[in-house]
């Protein structure tokens, strides 16, 4: 009997072990659930997270996309505007031009008549010059 004593003692202490590590395993499925759980929930929240970001980022290429064309329309319109006033500022130099024209062509009759000429080169070149400076927008 002394020997069926250690044993028995053995077995308790083996049974007392096995318990042990049963807790434990039933400790740690409870943590690899709550752990799994835990990481679900950041999965979905980074998610949300993410996916709120990305529509914050698209809204804001969207806006700077929309100033951008703004813009770009208004400077096309402005540099319509300019060609226009190019345009018109053109006519009226060629309209000052022909009037320049005109009074030396009066002057010269003038001084015909008066006797005093002074050749056409002086009132041609200094004019023919001018016309030829055609005002552009580059």
């Amino acid at each position: 009997m002394h020997r069926t004593l250690p044993a028995t003692e053995q077995l308790q202490q083996i049974e007392s072990r096995i318990r042990i590590l049963k807790d434990n395993v039933i400790e740690s499925v409870k943590d690899s659930q709550i752990l799994r759980s835990n990481f679900t929930s950041l999965l979905h929240a980074n998610k949300e997270t993410n996916d709120v970001m990305k529509n914050e980022i698209l809204d804001v290429i969207s806006s700077v996309r929309n100033e951008f064309l703004k813009s770009v329309r208004a400077e096309e319109e402005n540099v319509k505007d300019i060609e226009k006033e190019l345009y018109v500022l053109n006519i009226e130099k060629r309209s000052v031009h022909d009037g320049i024209l005109l009074l030396n062509k009066r002057i010269r009759e003038i001084e015909e008549d008066f006797g005093v000429f002074h050749g056409e080169e002086q009132y041609e070149e200094q004019y023919e010059e001018q016309d030829e400076d055609e005002l552009t927008f580059s």
